[in-house]
């Protein structure tokens, strides 16, 4: 249950207070990080986990309610194509650069439109069993896609003093980096 309880209660809870502030400020690259964040969320969980709140999910609801996997692998490719608009288009003057708090591609939007690109060829695939799978619209998403390990979005990790990247160095909690993460 790691996966499923670091994302619902330590990490995706927080995504639409990062949405609301990015919205404040003009800050429209972290509303399609977050976008990104939730997208390759909830496709890890459905592949781990299969059914599960999507729709409902942060919302304050006692028992919400499940959605199937077709309405969640929907959501999150739309997620995701909303993700590449935002990062397609210049944020706001005065908005808070996405460099400043990007820990996976340093600011570069293009990189993070390259990383969406290939989430949607990734997720494509498992639609292969489908009478609409369309193998063209896969090989157009992965031409768009990271194309080297040049191109890999990579999550930096730190400890306490801020200089070594070994995670578990100085992690009190001595667990897996969902814990840090969050």
């Amino acid at each position: 249950t790691t996966p499923y309880q670091a994302f619902f209660c330590m990490c995706g809870n927080n995504l639409a207070d990062l949405e609301n502030k990015a919205q404040e400020n003009g800050s429209t690259h972290y509303i399609a990080a977050a976008k990104v964040v939730r997208a390759l969320a909830f496709m890890n969980l459905l592949d781990l986990y299969g059914e599960m709140p999507m729709s409902h999910a942060f919302k304050n609801e006692p028992t919400p309610a499940y959605d199937n996997g077709k309405q969640i692998y929907e959501q999150c490719m739309k997620e995701l194509d909303e993700a590449i608009t935002l990062f397609s288009e210049p944020q706001k003057e005065g908005a808070t650069p996405l460099s400043r708090g990007d820990m996976w591609c340093n600011g570069d939007a293009q990189q993070w439109i390259k990383l969406c690109h290939g989430l949607k060829a990734r997720y494509m695939m498992h639609t292969t069993k489908r009478s609409d799978w369309n193998a063209d619209a896969v090989l157009a998403e992965a031409d768009q896609a990271l194309a080297s390990a040049a191109d890999n979005a990579v999550q930096r990790c730190y400890n306490v003093a801020g200089e070594v990247t070994d995670w578990l160095m100085g992690d009190p909690i001595q667990t897996n980096g969902n814990w840090d993460y969050a």
